[in-house]
């Protein structure tokens, strides 16, 4: 294994590529907040997968191949990774709560009454899992 010079302080000292490579990584890592809950996730990678066979298999869609396998591949990557922008920005949070699709009513504002509202009227119709 290669070694790399780190300066630590005024000394230099020889360490793994490497540890070198996972220190930046660790650095840079973004805490990411998830805002897809499981049967989301599972909903996600189902509906992926058969966009992504549909794209694959049906040659008729022609011109529409490419965006059907791009929704697909966006599916899967946001159920993968758990956190979906959409969510992000309709301030849905589907890792709490047991609605189909539960708003974040800790928002502030419009969004977090909104949610709120929306979440007890998912619980009075049993809407819940």
């Amino acid at each position: 294994m290669t070694s790399a010079c780190l300066v630590v302080g005024n000394r230099k000292k020889m360490q793994p590529v490497r540890g070198v490579i996972t220190e930046r990584i660790e650095k840079r890592r973004c805490n990411i907040k998830q805002n897809v809950g499981p049967h989301e996730q599972l909903f996600r990678i189902s509906i992926g997968s058969a966009a992504l066979i549909g794209a694959a298999l049906l040659p008729k869609l022609r011109g529409w191949r490419w965006l059907l396998g791009a929704w697909g591949m966006a599916n899967i990557a946001t159920a993968l990774t758990r956190y979906c922008p959409s969510n992000e920005l309709t301030g849905i949070d589907n890792t709490k709560g047991n609605e189909f699709v539960h708003f974040d009513d800790s928002l502030h504002g419009f969004r977090g009454r909104i949610g709120q509202r929306l979440n007890e009227f998912q619980q009075r119709i049993g809407a819940t899992l």
